[in-house]
């Protein structure tokens, strides 16, 4: 299965939104794998980090992608609620910071996350640093 959600994942950021870069961090290894799939088909992904694995003190919530055809079906904001939910359940009270990509920076902000800090480019995209507290 994992090959499967890299695989999708190599679809979304590499090919679709042209941009090289290094995948593989051995986050995976630690990190829940949440997705929506269908019929042998992936359709929306997200990895939930827990607390101190990329950030100090926050759980993550990371790589969050979908299919094209499934974005008008608003696939990604249920898979984001289903990420924040495993978030509360696994660890209750610990806040969550992400690297958003800046075109995103509304979307992330429904969900209750808040900017912070100075904006970077990271892969040559534009990113912002987001926190939530629960």
């Amino acid at each position: 299965m994992l090959y499967q959600l890299l695989a999708f994942r190599q679809k979304v950021f590499v090919v679709e939104q042209e941009c090289p870069y290094q995948d593989l961090d051995f986050y995976d290894l630690e990190a829940y794998h949440v997705f929506c799939k269908k019929d042998g088909v992936i359709y929306a992904y997200a990895r939930v980090l827990p607390p101190n694995t990329t950030y100090q003190g926050y759980a993550s919530i990371g790589r969050v992608a979908s299919l094209l055809e499934a974005r008008k079906n608003h696939l990604g904001t249920k898979l984001m609620q289903f990420a924040l939910n495993s978030c509360q359940e696994k660890w209750p009270s610990t806040p969550i910071k992400i690297g958003a990509q800046a075109y995103l920076v509304a979307f992330y902000e429904s969900f209750g996350f808040v900017l912070t800090g100075e904006p970077y480019i990271e892969d040559g995209i534009p990113h912002e640093i987001m926190i939530k507290t629960i």
